[in-house]
This record gives C-alpha cells, sequence and structure tokens, in this order.
C-alpha cells in the first residue's frame, strides 16, 4: 500500500501529486486491491457480488464514511493519507466492479 510518510514516520505528509492516485481504477491498484482482492482480514472480496451487494445496499454514503473512518480490520483511510476525493473515487471503482 502507498503511503507517503514523513521523516521519521513521526507524522503523515501528503504524497506529491505524482505519487496520488489519479482515478478510482488507479487508487484501487496501488492500494485497496492489496486486501481487496484477496479478501485478506474479511475484506470483501472484489467479485464477491453478494457481500458487496449487502454493502451496496447500505448506499454509498455509508462507504464512503466506512472508508475513511475505517471499519473492522481497516484502518482509517485504508491506511493511505489520500483525500477524500481519491478515496470515494476507489469505493465507486469497487462499488462499479461488484454490481
Amino acid at each position: 500500500m502507498l503511503l507517503c510518510i514523513a521523516a521519521l514516520g513521526l507524522a503523515a505528509a501528503r504524497c506529491p501529486a505524482d505519487e496520488l492516485p489519479q482515478n478510482g481504477k488507479e487508487a484501487y491498484l496501488k492500494g485497496c486491491a492489496s486486501c481487496h482482492a484477496t479478501g485478506i482480514d474479511g475484506a470483501p472480496r472484489v467479485g464477491d457480488h453478494a457481500q458487496w451487494g449487502l454493502l451496496i445496499g447500505m448506499g454509498k454514503r455509508t462507504l464512503y464514511k466506512y472508508t475513511i473512518q475505517g471499519r473492522g480490520t481497516m484502518a482509517p483511510r485504508g491506511g493511505t493519507n489520500w483525500p477524500d476525493a481519491t478515496l470515494r473515487a476507489a469505493v465507486d471503482y469497487m462499488v462499479e466492479l461488484n454490481k
């Protein structure tokens, strides 16, 4: 998972613009896929339409909240320091893959 950390790891820094994913697919591939492609630690696996059907039924607003705040074993922001818009794009991409 791509993380941009300040010197000595004491504080999170914003990723330089060239390291930020440019769209939902890129965000998924750079960060989310490490867990959501295989279902590590109970992450809803992309392609598991039954599990994603329940999540999609909660609405994107709820999925955005879970992604930003963390849920279960998923760290807040999926362990990244990406802006909310990037995280929402990743959620949107995964939802589209699982419809």
